[in-house]
């Protein structure tokens, strides 16, 4: 578990013998002499573990630490004191700091790459955490996304089925109007067209026809969008407001029942 390694130390021969040492472990080690030049460094690339001395002239330990959290809040922060600076340790251990090494003793490359490679497994953890956190963002940005695709196809869905169960009305209606017209005159739908003066009635090689009437008696062939079922509507109003010496009442009332119900679902 190998990483990218900042070594913050104003003693420049400590640190580039330490950086020789961890680098034959396999670390990508990059030194810094200043809290002010390993603040830049983390401003232009990340690192995994920052090992920092807490006395330094100008910016001290806990203070880079701090600001190197402002700028890479996941690198993991070693402090290095000497024995005179334990208490600092601790107080850098509760700003966030994941352990300290005691100088000159703990100054090792045994001892140093112990404490990297706990840094790098805590590291690690938090990775890992953030990566099922940004799944599980993702799974439920998806999760809303279906849920609002369902929805959508739901409500579709259910406006077709209120189109097709309109145009299915219609053409219940419209044939029990020519029914119940043909049963109480004895004439036919082109009449009806004709006195009701409702539906267009057009002549072709087969004499006279009620074209758009007869669209209305098929489900397939009335207009998917917008059928006019005020004509339909008009149409019964018309055959039950004929007077007629048969007036079939279980066929009128049926017819009745079906205007209720068309202009209901108009409404």
């Amino acid at each position: 578990m190998k990483g990218d390694v900042l070594l913050v130390d104003d003693e420049v021969e400590l640190t580039e013998e330490l950086k020789w040492q961890l680098a034959g472990r396999t670390y990508r080690v990059t030194t810094a002499d200043s809290g002010k030049k390993a603040l830049e460094i983390l401003s232009q690339r990340p690192m995994d573990v920052m090992i920092v001395d807490i006395r330094m002239p100008g910016m001290n330990g806990i203070e880079v630490m701090e600001q190197a959290k402002n700028i890479r809040p996941d690198i993991q922060c070693i402090v290095a004191t000497g024995y005179a600076d334990i208490e600092t340790a601790a107080a850098a251990m509760r700003l966030g700091a994941v352990n300290f090494l005691c100088k000159p003793r703990d100054i090792t490359v045994n001892v140093m790459d112990a404490a990297i490679q706990e840094a790098m497994s805590k590291l690690a953890l938090i990775r890992a955490v953030r990566e099922k956190e940004k799944k599980l963002e993702d799974a439920n940005a998806e999760l809303k996304r279906l849920n609002g695709q369902l929805h959508s196809d739901n409500k579709n869905l259910s406006q077709e089925m209120g189109r097709i169960k309109l145009r299915q009305l219609l053409a219940i209606t419209i044939d029990s109007a020519i029914q119940y017209y043909r049963l109480t005159t004895g004439k036919t739908k082109i009449d009806l067209a004709e006195e009701s003066g409702i539906w267009a009635v057009t002549q072709d090689v087969n004499g006279l026809v009620p074209k758009t009437l007869n669209k209305y008696l098929r489900i397939d062939t009335i207009p998917k969008k917008r059928p006019n079922w005020n004509a339909v509507a008009q149409t019964v109003r018309f055959v039950l407001s004929r007077k007629t010496a048969n007036p079939c009442p279980e066929e009128k009332e049926k017819l009745k029942v079906l205007l209720e119900e068309l202009t209901n679902m108009m409404i």
